[in-house]
């Protein structure tokens, strides 16, 4: 399950304990990559690059939100997209997965439908600053964490 809260408000539909009023994605994207020229000896590393982190999920109430705050431009304070895991033999939903940015601003909303289908959307988010933390667990508790931070901006 991925839920995802924007800070200032723009509430979902989450009824998950702790999780109340989150955004529900169907799924989310980004990715990095490192341009490097010349091979063996003469290798360069060039800068690193990390795209917009694209999320997709059917239309809600939330919609109309998404739409006009794309084309204001107007930054929000932070983004969190969780993903929670259910695990351990009570099933109990765990936080696997904790991605947070830092001052995100709509840069793409894109919706589309079928004749016989939901509406569904698709948001692209350019930040300045990402955290990614995952949560280890064996089963029934957590079992270690790994966190980084980039910030954007400073490309560091």
């Amino acid at each position: 399950m991925i839920l995802v809260k924007f800070y200032s408000e723009i509430k979902g539909t989450s009824k998950v304990e702790g999780y109340r009023e989150w955004l529900v994605f169907d799924s989310y994207s980004f990715n990095t990559a490192r341009d490097i020229s010349g091979s063996g000896a003469e290798r360069r590393l060039l800068a690193g690059y990390i795209s917009e982190v694209s999320l997709a999920k059917s239309a809600d109430k939330s919609s109309p939100e998404f739409f006009i705050q794309s084309l204001k431009g107007t930054a929000f304070t932070e983004a969190i997209i969780v993903v929670l895991h259910a695990s351990g033999t009570n099933q109990k939903l765990q936080e696997l997965l904790r991605i947070e940015l830092t001052n995100p601003v709509i840069s793409t909303f894109s919706t589309h439908c079928h004749t016989d289908g939901q509406p569904s959307e698709r948001i692209s988010l350019n930040y300045t600053r990402i955290r990614y933390k995952y949560n280890e667990f064996d089963g029934t508790a957590e079992n270690g964490t790994a966190d980084k931070t980039f910030d954007v901006a400073a490309a560091k």
